[in-house]
């Protein structure tokens, strides 16, 4: 198999060093095994979703809510203009009110699969993995799933098992299909926004910042072209500099883009005056020549791999009765993407038997808690 992957590769790409560069398949290689262990573990979510049988209620459907949640691709929050980043790669969602930012969410694994079956999917009280569409589903909502992230079907992808029992699944490409700039999603969410089918939960799996970053945005987001991005950073050799410069440049240029979507999904919420919100976080970050000789991710990770973006924006009306999950206090603590479903789950007014909410993101006194990424404690990381 590996051989296989190494010549579809060459075919492309022509030598060994661009390949490896690009795509960083030696990841794939180093951990293929790994891979299939996850595969084969959510075939068998697949398997048993068929049969889910969680219970849970929602208390606020009467106000026909219609709640977002946007998942991203490899955007690390170092590189957004809201937390701090010195370009402005958040010109979009910088101009939207309320918007709340949480400074500091780490994802549990640098792979996709891997941290999104840790975010999307939890073991019930009664040994069952269940995913997060299963609870709005038996509270009463409508669930839709719009994704730009490749499928070959239910039997093929191992992210489709996530959102398996989504009422409605629209996937934009097919596996081995060259995927399109996040875009292409953009008319049916809106025209899925604006549809008054009472409460509904959208979600929407975007390619974001996935490598090669030039393909995922049209060339009128180039904005970001110039040797800024390196002037100050000696550490990168001279044989590298305008690799770097190129691979920081374009990696920008796909998170201002990403930006610009989330902003369109939210004006679009935002003028259906309904009773919502939306999330946005990204599965996990990459790393591009932040403060030392290294790009990608998979290997040596540090904190940049897993401090991703987690930002909420509010609807007036929904925020006057949640006022108390936004506190500076709540938007400052240390969070882990672990604990996403019981906090969407108390955020959206959904109460379940089935699981704990005491590691909620809004819990009133959220129990201690180390935070592993891909195995390793967060606090031992290598760090920027």
């Amino acid at each position: 198999m590996s051989i296989i992957f190494l010549c579809a590769g060459l075919y492309k790409y022509k030598s060994p060093e661009e390949l490896f560069s690009k795509y960083q398949q030696t990841t794939i290689f180093i951990q293929y095994s790994r891979y299939l262990d996850m595969l084969k573990e959510l075939r068998s979510i697949e398997q048993t979703t068929k049969n889910i049988s969680v219970e849970a209620s929602c208390t606020i459907l009467d106000k026909q809510p219609l709640f977002i949640i946007i998942i991203g691709e490899s955007a690390t929050k170092h590189h957004l203009g809201l937390y701090g980043y010195t370009r402005e790669t958040s010109a979009f969602t910088k101009e939207i009110s309320p918007l709340h930012i949480f400074h500091d969410v780490v994802s549990a694994s640098s792979a996709t699969i891997t941290a999104l079956k840790a975010a999307c999917t939890i073991q019930t009280s009664s040994s069952q993995t269940a995913s997060l569409v299963d609870f709005f589903n038996s509270a009463g909502f409508k669930t839709e799933l719009y994704s730009n992230q490749p499928t070959g079907g239910r039997y093929d992808s191992a992210l489709s098992y996530i959102f398996n029992n989504a009422q409605k699944k629209y996937y934009s490409i097919k596996y081995g299909q060259y995927v399109k700039e996040d875009g292409i999603l953009l008319d049916k969410i809106i025209s899925s926004i604006q549809e008054q089918t009472g409460p509904k939960v959208i979600f929407i799996h975007l390619f974001g910042s996935h490598a090669d970053y030039i393909d995922r945005y049209p060339k009128s987001f180039s904005k970001f072209s110039g040797s800024d991005c390196i002037d100050n950073k000696s550490f990168i050799p001279t044989s590298k500099k305008i690799y770097a410069q190129t691979r920081i440049n374009t990696y920008d240029n796909s998170i201002l883009y990403t930006d610009h979507i989330i902003s369109r999904i939210i004006e679009a919420a935002k003028n259906t005056s309904r009773y919502s919100y939306a999330i946005y976080f990204s599965d996990h970050g990459e790393e591009n020549y932040d403060f030392r000789d290294y790009s990608g991710r998979g290997g040596n990770n540090s904190n940049i791999i897993y401090d991703i973006p987690f930002i909420i924006w509010t609807s007036e009306d929904f925020l006057q009765d949640h006022k108390n999950f936004f506190t500076d206090d709540i938007k400052n603590r240390q969070l882990y993407m672990k604990n996403f479903i019981p906090s969407v789950l108390q955020l959206s007014n959904i109460s379940t038997d089935s699981i704990n909410f005491a590691n909620s993101f809004f819990a009133h006194h959220p129990l201690q808690q180390q935070r592993y990424c891909d195995d390793r404690e967060y606090s031992t990381l290598i760090r920027q």
